[in-house]
């Protein structure tokens, strides 16, 4: 695959043209055998006639052997440099953005427990940059990392869950859509 070109146009809910905003287009990252680090493939100003063009090349993108064509995504910035819109991910070249506003929007929280898997393995993975290892503490280090990863192993696990009586996170998957007193399951009964 050579060089490629994302197009697409940018346009208010009347379908009149919108200038004066920037599109960045992102190659998405998240898949297993990739980095998680998302590519920038490259920006543009949106025309007067509210259209836009970003040219890119495989090597923008292609980190490794699995990466195959570009899981496409366009972020939008206002003037401010504030992030106003991002687009779904998709295969394809063309675009077509719809804005109902040049104001960046309140969005809700973030999901708290996001990736918490790639941060235990990033903190595991980290451990060594932070321990100053010389011949009088090498054990007690050792006896540290060892104590950590024995927690980690056992204490993460559903079944020990079960088995020392603790009923798991507090908090729901998705807390903004549950309903929730804001009561523990041992306080429900008061």
């Amino acid at each position: 695959m050579g060089r490629f070109t994302v197009k697409g146009s940018v346009r208010d809910t009347a379908g009149n043209p919108i200038q004066g905003v920037k599109v960045f287009a992102m190659d998405s990252d998240q898949q297993l055998f990739e980095d998680h680090n998302d590519d920038m493939l490259g920006a543009s100003w949106v025309q007067s006639n509210g259209t836009f063009e970003i040219s890119s090349t495989p090597e923008q993108f292609q980190e490794n052997v699995f990466e195959g064509k570009p899981d496409i995504y366009l972020i939008v910035r206002n003037s401010k440099g504030e992030v106003i819109h991002r687009t779904d991910i998709k295969k394809g070249l063309f675009f077509e953005i719809v804005l109902d506003s040049l104001e960046k929007k309140a969005e809700p929280a973030a999901d708290p427990y996001a990736n918490n898997q790639q941060r235990i393995f990033s903190a595991f993975a980290n451990v060594g940059d932070t321990a100053a290892i010389n011949n009088s503490d090498v054990a007690r280090t050792f006896a540290l990392l060892n104590s950590s990863m024995n927690a980690w192993v056992i204490y993460t696990r559903e079944s020990t869950w079960e088995e020392i009586g603790y009923d798991g996170p507090q908090v729901p998957l998705y807390p903004g859509d549950t309903p929730h007193t804001h009561k523990l399951e041992w306080e429900s009964n008061k």
